[in-house]
């Protein structure tokens, strides 16, 4: 499979996100569901592979990343910087480094510095509170007490206060 090459393939699109996709290629940490198009350019010539099933199929062969890189190539070939990927539904193309990166930034998003974290545990303490008080305000009843919920036959002789306790 060789065509000419048709630029750098470099946009922005990301993968579209459809429902758990049941097969594709594992590489590592980044999936490649079924239908995702791998391409090398080697010599201003431009070879394709394409995940099918559970395989990445090059000329009527299931191959891996590396081993695309070495059919195509020859030795003295990373991979991940030198395949693009576009995912099925994707308009534009992607270095594969590129795609390991975002994947992984997915699974493990960018750590926040200390004075961020804190503004935001602020944030959401002070909206806690603030939704706290106005619940507390509509539960309040009208007559402020606490009712006494033991039943008069089980009270104890010493629980009565006496009459004249009441006015000390």
């Amino acid at each position: 499979m060789r065509h000419d090459a048709r630029g750098d393939g470099r946009g922005t699109d990301t993968p579209a996100l459809a429902s758990e996709p049941s097969c594709g290629y594992l590489w590592k940490t980044l999936f490649l569901p079924d239908g995702t198009q791998l391409r090398m350019t080697v010599s201003h010539h431009t070879y394709h592979a394409r995940v099918v099933g559970d395989h990445i199929m090059y000329e009527g062969r299931s191959v891996t990343p590396r081993g695309l890189t070495l059919a195509i190539a020859g030795e003295g070939r990373n991979a991940w910087r030198d395949l693009w990927i576009r995912f099925p539904g994707a308009a534009h193309w992607k270095g594969a480094n590129r795609c390991r990166i975002e994947a992984q930034n997915v699974e493990h998003p960018i750590q926040l510095s200390p004075a961020e974290s804190m503004r935001l545990a602020a944030a959401a303490l002070t909206e806690a509170l603030a939704a706290a008080l106005a619940l507390s305000k509509q539960g309040i009843p009208a007559h402020g007490g606490q009712q006494d919920r033991r039943v008069e036959r089980h009270r104890r002789e010493s629980d009565f206060l006496g009459d004249a306790c009441a006015f000390d």
